[in-house]
């Protein structure tokens, strides 16, 4: 039985296709598994969001955030380091905004972001609790943030 170079050819690229789909599989494992994860609080559009950014070792990250209010208004973003203590993040949210934040480390694993979307000024701290957050976040005009004894943040 004679076989022909394609066929030899078919059965070398069917396990090379799927170790490199496995060698894509512990690569995302291995950042999950390196990557620190850290609260999140931000005022986009108005509203009060909360949640969680994760740093991966590839000096990446995602933020992921969500209102209290109803309807809830979600954001996610992806985040990359420009410089040593800098980066941005690219927010898409759920009432079809966009928003390009400009972040600041002020240590390992928490800072604070600021720009702008068509709604008004955005800002958002990462790392803190409470009363250090307050600092970083601008509450929109007419509308005050405040921080319970536990950390919790809240707008009225």
């Amino acid at each position: 039985m004679k076989h022909s170079i394609t066929s030899w050819l078919g059965l070398l690229v069917l396990p090379l296709v799927l170790v490199l789909s496995g060698c894509a599989k512990i690569n995302n494992y291995g950042l999950e598994a390196f990557s620190s994860t850290t609260q999140a609080a931000a005022i986009i559009n108005g509203s009060l969001l909360q949640g969680k950014l994760r740093f991966y070792t590839d000096r990446t990250g995602t933020v992921s955030l969500e209102s209290a209010d109803e309807p809830a208004l979600t954001c996610f973003a992806n985040l990359r380091f420009t410089a040593s203590r800098n980066g941005v993040m690219n927010f898409k949210c759920s009432d079809g905004s966009d928003v390009q934040l400009s972040f600041v480390m002020i240590n390992e694993i928490s800072g604070h972001a600021r720009g702008q979307s068509s709604k008004g000024p955005v800002s958002l701290a990462y790392g803190m609790k409470g009363t250090e957050a307050l600092a970083y976040l601008t509450a929109p005009k007419g509308k005050t943030l405040a921080a319970s004894p536990d950390g919790q943040l809240s707008m009225e």
